[in-house]
């Protein structure tokens, strides 16, 4: 990878997914190997430090073009957290209103953002399996979703009890009855009637992050399904703060999923290139 000149970005996170935003303009012509740029600014310690990169520009089919990259420099076909700041990132910046829709790689996403509070009108999501099991959590029960991208949502008595979910996350993400896409990994416990706690490893990140919204989607259903508790559902995120979800049931589908968190700009500024190096 060449070594481009500063770049303009803006510091974000969605309810404490945090994220480097940049205008696809910003990159044009400059940056010749996306991934390795990705792996570089969202190295912690020696560079930004983020959960993922997040794309805008301009779309044909809707109000703007979103494309989101891992940590890891892979491609995400969906974040819920990322979709959120997208949303507010391009109200921000004027490149869409209030209520907009947007292009991703797994559908078009509607939303609606009040100051920092997003809503998501997002696609269907659709369980592939239950009560799969994995030697790293061999008494757990697992429910298998999709929603744009694969989730195994794990039911325990206290998700904060759980020791080394990078190790578990891992090993669980990697166990051959999920490849070859694997899959993120969320713990779950009840709150109440109306409220859950979840944490997630990351894929694509590879480490547990301190929210994820389609795995609050995701577990937001499963939890439901289980008779634990009653829509709208609260998820409590490992940030502390709470993303809401609502759904339709279709049978194994569900539909007119809603959304809603937090989006927060933290910082701007140029990414030098000694935070490629």
């Amino acid at each position: 990878m060449t070594t481009p000149p500063a770049i303009p970005f803006e510091k974000m996170h969605g309810s404490g997914n945090d994220f480097i935003v940049i205008d696809h303009e910003m990159l044009a012509d400059v940056v010749d190997d996306l991934p390795a740029f990705v792996q570089a600014v969202c190295r912690r310690g020696t560079s930004i430090g983020a959960d993922g990169v997040i794309v805008i520009g301009p779309s044909d089919k809707s109000d703007f073009n979103w494309h989101y990259i891992n940590a890891d420099g892979s491609d995400g076909d969906m974040c819920g957290n990322g979709a959120m700041v997208g949303a507010r990132y391009a109200v921000n910046h004027q490149l869409a209103g209030n209520r907009c829709a947007f292009t991703t790689p797994a559908g078009t996403v509607e939303a609606e953002v009040e100051g920092e509070r997003v809503s998501l009108r997002m696609m269907d999501a659709h369980q592939i399996g239950a009560t799969l099991h994995f030697d790293a959590l061999k008494r757990i029960e697992f429910d298998h979703y999709m929603l744009g991208v694969p989730h195994v949502v794990g039911f325990v008595d206290d998700a904060d009890e759980i020791e080394s979910l990078e190790t578990i996350g891992r090993a669980i993400r990697l166990d051959p009855q999920l490849q070859p896409l694997g899959a993120n990994v969320n713990l779950v416990h009840k709150l109440d009637e109306t409220t859950i706690r979840m944490r997630t490893y990351e894929r694509g990140v590879e480490a547990e992050t301190l929210a994820c919204g389609t795995g609050a989607v995701c577990s937001a259903i499963a939890a439901t399904r289980r008779g634990m508790v009653q829509q709208p559902v609260n998820v409590r995120v490992s940030s502390g703060m709470t993303l809401t979800v609502s759904w339709r049931d279709d049978g194994a589908r569900a539909t007119d999923i809603r959304l809603a968190g937090t989006a927060r700009t933290v910082a701007s500024g140029t990414i030098l290139p000694d935070a490629l190096r």
